[in-house]
């Protein structure tokens, strides 16, 4: 009997401890002090401009999240002003617990407000042409499906839906002419 009551009281104390540690880190973390190290990291591996209007609000429990205000991603070099994407506002959430299993499961990821510009010019090339190369790299089809396939063995992932609101797409085709909504 004592060996069940000093279980029962090893988990009330587990329990309590990471409770307190999620309070916190929720009371001292401040995922805004990171803002500038993330914009700085988005321009090095993308060459393009990242926007993040507002706070970055951070959730823990039941889920570990983050929303954003307002934010924008810029465009290729020629192809305008104009952000490439912009959202008003994002919200993601995973849950805690498969984390310690290796997998992540996201829930809804939210989008409202997406904001997307698509666009070729009279050359043929569009604006997402060089996030393609930054990406593939220098490796060749075989390389890229066996390290796909060998990562995929590592961790799980899921996302349980995506919900995007007020959304606006453009696809612009100059060897066309087209522009379209």
């Amino acid at each position: 009997m004592k060996i069940i009551k000093y279980s029962l009281i090893a988990v009330a104390v587990l329990v309590v401890v990471f409770i307190g540690a999620a309070v916190f880190f929720v009371t001292t973390f401040d995922p805004n002090a990171y803002k500038e190290e993330i914009i700085a990291q988005a321009k090095e591996h993308t060459g393009r401009e990242l926007t993040l209007d507002g706070d970055i609000d951070l959730t823990v429990f039941p889920w570990l999240g983050f929303s954003l205000g307002s934010t924008q991603f810029g465009n290729a070099a020629g192809f305008g002003e104009t952000p490439m994407a912009s959202v008003d506002e994002v919200d993601v959430r995973v849950a805690i617990a498969p984390l310690l299993k290796g997998k992540i499961e996201a829930a809804k990821v939210k989008l409202n407000g997406l904001k997307i510009n698509l666009h070729k010019n009279k050359d043929g090339v569009t604006n997402w042409d060089d996030l393609e190369k930054k990406f593939a790299g220098s490796e060749t089809e075989e390389e890229t499906k066996e390290e796909a396939s060998s990562k995929a063995t590592e961790f799980e992932f899921a996302i349980n839906g995506v919900e995007i609101t007020n959304a606006d797409l453009q696809w612009r085709d100059d060897q066309e002419g087209t522009n379209l909504h």
